[in-house]
């Protein structure tokens, strides 16, 4: 991935423009990668809690809320989790056709069981926590008892996953969700989901950042080029800025367009994979409730 700063050095050079306002520019690259609406526009993320990513949605009362960086939402399953929040059973789940949603029957009120697994974090420690960062907003020292409440909320929301999961012995029930704002309503009362999702690539300064390709470099640098352009010829209303502003939407248009493209041509393992979905005598169609995890698997026939 390439900043966005790398991204203004570049209209700096080409253009004659002495100040490019920041916050325009991350709000006009948001806008052009999703004009380009490709995969690679976006960084994958899953809410399992490893690594970097969020951890699993928390479901009470029939809802939860979606993840901040969502962009594209995919696919969800229910899962089950152990004591160290380790996903030991999972099934996937199919987006509901039910008109009210909103209102559980009394049957599904049962799709969920309460399970205590004792929480490890105990009030000793959460006490102890708190007050050390009592201590450090007393020293003046903002960022570290910011880090520290960071910490404890972690913990929290940790324990809480130990506490309360969903049963997933009922083999006739099949759960669904609806995405509806920034919430996701499920037909089962409590439980963790688990999302794939698309979610803008961000650098550390919460700035968004563009697929390390030349033609999607370009397509960037001349969207920010030819709305800067626009904003000039809109308050000169000069002819010859106009001339520019259409020159620099030419250059716009050929290169988002070839971004497009470079993007829908798949490498040489994806089209290996897609051969090994396409070329089957007994075609799969049960991937979805694995997740799709061996529907490239090359198809073995013994005769």
């Amino acid at each position: 991935m390439v900043s966005l700063a790398s991204i203004l050095e570049r209209v700096y050079r080409t253009t004659d423009y002495e100040s490019i306002a920041w916050a325009d520019a991350a709000e006009d690259v948001i806008d052009v990668l999703r004009l380009l609406g490709v995969p690679q526009a976006y960084i994958q993320k899953t809410t399992n809690g490893q690594r970097n990513n969020p951890i699993p949605i928390i479901v009470e009362n029939f809802r939860g809320e979606l993840p901040y960086d969502l962009a594209v939402p995919g696919a969800c399953r229910l899962i089950r989790l152990d004591g160290n929040s380790n996903i030991t059973e999972f099934r996937m789940m199919i987006e509901s056709t039910d008109l009210f949603y909103e209102s559980p029957t009394v049957r599904e009120q049962f799709n969920s069981q309460f399970r205590d697994s004792s929480s490890t974090l105990v009030a000793s420690s959460l006490s102890l926590k708190m007050d050390m960062a009592q201590d450090k907003v007393d020293l003046g020292n903002i960022p570290e008892a910011e880090a520290i409440l960071e910490d404890v909320i972690e913990n929290v929301r940790l324990a809480q996953s130990r506490i309360v999961t969903s049963s997933l012995k009922n083999q006739d029930f099949i759960p669904k969700y609806k995405l509806q704002g920034d919430y996701i309503f499920t037909n089962f009362n409590n439980g963790f989901v688990e999302m794939e999702y698309k979610g803008l690539p961000v650098d550390e300064l919460g700035m968004p950042m563009i697929p390390d390709n030349m033609k999607f470099i370009k397509a960037v640098e001349w969207y920010l080029i030819m709305r800067m352009d626009y904003k000039r010829w809109r308050q000169t209303r000069v002819p010859s800025d106009e001339k520019v502003w259409r020159s620099s939407e030419a250059e716009y248009l050929w290169y988002i367009q070839s971004a497009r493209t470079a993007a829908r041509v798949p490498s040489l393992a994806q089209m290996e994979s897609i051969k090994r979905m396409l070329l089957r005598s007994i075609p799969k169609i049960n991937e979805f409730k694995t997740g799709f995890k061996n529907s490239n698997t090359q198809e073995q026939r013994k005769f």
